[in-house]
């Protein structure tokens, strides 16, 4: 006829910044748990113990904010249907969260990669360690400054369409992102890519070669000539192909 003693509720301190934690707690005889935020009745608590049977009770409590407190009441019955007419509180808070997100990955596009010429739009794509807001800008500015969003953003993966994309160019995002805690990023990650010129099918073209004409009588001379590009040239007595000439 008697109810199940409670005992070892965990935790009872403040605990590391943190969304979910785990609940504990003992009975002294084999028990069902029920928890719920307000102090009810057994059969009024809507939240069943994860672990629960024996005598030793866990419980996944999610949801948790940063530099909040929580109070989670608790209640057991036995198998002779003796329930708790008191509830065990198990009160704690979770710590100040004063560290901004951290960056962990650019996975589009990568560190320096050359885009195919004609490419006018690219996704970049990144990582943060926690639920974060991002944003980017093509200078090294304060978070509040950046005035471009991600247009996927506020979990941890973000995305965002890069546009205006040119042949030749070579491109540089700064980014930067805060945590729902107001915690911005102080420094940003950065990510250089380029697109590529397009392909050249033109053979250079030549002028002002010299000599022309009659020089004076002598054993050598410099022939020179000029080219519309950077160009390697060769000659030869005759008319033959590039690849055929010797000199």
């Amino acid at each position: 006829t008697t109810a199940p003693v409670m005992s070892s509720g965990s935790p009872t301190c403040t605990i590391a910044v943190t969304s979910q934690t785990t609940l504990s707690l003992s009975t002294n005889e084999a028990a069902t748990c029920k928890l719920s935020l307000a102090d009810q009745a057994y059969a009024s608590m809507g939240a069943q113990f994860t672990t629960t049977g024996g005598t030793t009770h866990s419980y996944t409590a999610s949801g948790l904010s940063s530099g909040a407190s929580y109070t989670y009441y608790v209640r057991c019955i036995d198998a002779a249907g003796n329930a708790s007419l008191t509830s065990l509180p198990i009160t704690f808070s979770v710590a100040a969260d004063t560290t901004a997100p951290t960056i962990t990955a650019i996975t589009a596009p990568t560190a320096n990669q050359v885009l195919t010429s004609g490419t006018t739009a690219t996704t970049l794509s990144i990582t943060t360690n926690e639920a974060s807001t991002c944003r980017f800008n093509s200078t090294n500015v304060a978070y509040g400054s950046m005035v471009n969003t991600f247009s996927t953003t506020g979990g941890t993966t973000h995305s965002t369409s890069l546009t205006g994309l040119t042949n030749g160019t070579s491109y540089t995002r700064y980014i930067r992102c805060i945590d729902a805690a107001g915690n911005a990023m102080l420094t940003s990650s950065s990510i250089t890519f380029s697109v590529a010129s397009p392909a050249d099918t033109t053979a250079p073209v030549m002028s002002s070669g010299l000599p022309s004409g009659s020089i004076p009588t002598t054993f050598q001379t410099t022939l020179s000539l000029s080219t519309n590009e950077a160009a390697t040239c060769k000659l030869s007595h005759s008319n033959l192909a590039y690849a055929s000439m010797g000199a």
